[in-house]
């Protein structure tokens, strides 16, 4: 073997960097920051759809939370005077607000929707035995 010379280790090192771009490797090209950029662009917007559906997910469970609290009465009659303080408040949103206005405008006097009183539960469980 003949000993490298600095013009063959010259040419050596040159032909080595040459086949590595060809290969990718080495410098970053163009199309490498594209991909990447391209991924980033994905991500974000990934994490922005996600960060939206949590956020109507947990007003939903507000909003129902607050109604069901509201008809927790025992008394038809005052589950729906609580459903109208919250249409005054404006504690629901407009798609709800329709709905539960409608049901106000058609309910009866003395009949309707209400879920036991807490109280009255806890009493019911205590005697039940």
């Amino acid at each position: 073997m003949v000993p490298a010379t600095r013009s063959t280790a010259g040419c050596l090192c040159a032909t080595l960097a040459e086949r590595r771009v060809r290969a990718g490797v080495g410098r970053p090209n163009l199309r490498h920051m594209l991909d990447a950029s391209i991924a980033a662009v994905a991500n974000a917007y990934v994490s922005w759809g996600n960060g939206k559906s949590s956020l109507e997910v947990e007003t939903f469970k507000a909003e129902s939370s607050r109604i069901f609290e509201m008809i927790k009465t025992g008394d038809p009659d005052k589950a729906a005077v609580n459903l109208q303080f919250l249409i005054d408040t404006g504690l629901v949103p407009n798609k709800t607000l329709l709905s539960i206005s409608t049901y106000l405008k058609t309910r009866k006097h003395g009949q309707g929707i209400s879920l036991p009183a807490e109280e009255f539960l806890k009493l019911k469980t205590r005697y039940k035995d």
